[in-house]
């Protein structure tokens, strides 16, 4: 059974709950990090209901063996790393480990590819996530629900508007995000609501790749650096930056059409008062071009496999046009 959304792998485990667990368990995901996570929570989830679960992680010593007795433990938990790398004499050895396990035994599967040997072998038992083709908004709107879940595990409250500004500043690099979450709660202290101005003030973000300088002086400033992208997900982080700032300059120059006194959401005085003033001069029209543009090139984005750096270009280009 294979599950390509976290969202429908877990309604799986909490349907299953707690006497149809299956025996074997698969996460296709291609960060090491993002596998020992997830790996971590399915085992937090199973001890829940044995506390006596012992988690072990198999270490490639010799002949595999996933029936060998604890004597510390009368339930295990074996996770096998980085099945993707086995060679074809080892997957066919575990694939008939697989098939007689004893009933004290659970196995995770861990890799950034399923092998077809072992899943042909095992699909009727194996339950698997496999987000190997998971596109760039899917994880992202993945992490995002993530951190959200993380700050709450600690008494804290993280909104997705956060964990936008975060991503945007930091990649999904979900080990850095996670750090970052956490380091955020602590520093809060009593204070539940983790705020834009938390993120940014105890964020630790370099300064070649802060997104929301970058969208800021590309809106109001009509110039801005060139970012370097890693990947698509920098991309489109960059382009939310860019969205939040179009929508500010809209919002005032319509309260300023209205004569009505401009304040927004999140933005401190000072920042008011500087982007009213550039508003007055570059007006709406300014703005809703640039938006056009700006959702022009996100479909392309979404829609064709360009280079990063080339949709920016034509970003920079199309939008000044």
């Amino acid at each position: 059974m294979k599950f390509n959304n976290v969202l429908a792998f877990q309604k799986h485990l909490k349907q299953s709950a707690p006497d149809h667990f299956s025996q074997m368990y698969a996460l296709i995901l291609s960060d090491d990090y993002e596998r020992g996570y997830y790996s971590k929570k399915l085992f937090q989830l199973f001890s829940h209901f044995e506390p006596q679960l012992k988690y072990e992680n198999f270490k490639k010593e010799g002949a595999i063996s996933l029936s060998q007795g604890s004597l510390f433990a009368e339930s295990r938990l074996i996770v096998i790393d980085q099945i993707d790398k086995m060679k074809k004499s080892e997957l066919e050895q575990l694939s008939s480990e697989l098939l007689n396990l004893d009933s004290q035994v659970k196995v995770i599967l861990t890799g950034s590819v399923l092998p077809e040997a072992i899943y042909s072998k095992a699909k009727r038992d194996l339950v698997c996530l496999d987000l190997k083709f998971e596109k760039p908004w899917d994880r992202k709107t993945r992490i995002i629900q993530e951190l959200i879940k993380i700050a709450r595990q600690m008494q804290k409250t993280l909104d997705s508007e956060g964990a936008n500004f975060l991503i945007e500043q930091c990649g999904l690099d979900f080990a850095a995000l996670k750090n970052e979450i956490e380091k955020i709660c602590c520093y809060i202290g009593n204070e539940t609501l983790i705020t834009l101005s938390h993120i940014r003030k105890l964020g630790s973000y370099s300064k070649e790749q802060n997104f929301w300088t970058i969208a800021e002086e590309f809106v109001w400033k009509r110039n801005s650096q060139t970012p370097s992208f890693k990947d698509l997900s920098a991309f489109l982080g960059i382009v939310g930056q860019i969205r939040y700032h179009l929508y500010v300059g809209i919002e005032i120059c319509d309260k300023l059409a209205k004569g009505e006194a401009v304040n927004v959401k999140n933005l401190r005085p000072k920042q008011v008062e500087k982007f009213t003033t550039q508003a007055r001069k570059l007006g709406s029209p300014y703005f809703i071009h640039k938006l056009r543009t700006l959702f022009e090139l996100e479909l392309m984005a979404k829609t064709h496999s360009i280079n990063p750096s080339v949709l920016w270009d034509l970003l920079v280009v199309k939008s000044s046009s």
